[in-house]
């Protein structure tokens, strides 16, 4: 793979910017994933739980934003 030296597991979490990062990167994924696959997703919002059809995914995460 990389040439980058193994990081200890502790060592990237405690970095609170790669965690946002690779949480954020995580969604980014699902939505692309659910959109592919044309099903709905499930989303908090507004304190209960919302499907969202695949083609508005893109819509509902720019207005979250």
């Amino acid at each position: 793979m990389g040439s980058e030296p193994r990081r200890d597991i502790s060592e990237i979490l405690s970095d609170p910017t790669v965690v946002v990062r690779a949480g954020n990167e995580a969604v980014l994924d699902a939505i692309r994933r659910h959109k592919q696959m044309g099903l709905p997703m499930a989303v908090w919002q507004d304190g209960a739980v919302v499907w969202i059809a695949a083609q508005d995914l893109e819509r509902a995460r720019e207005g979250s934003e």
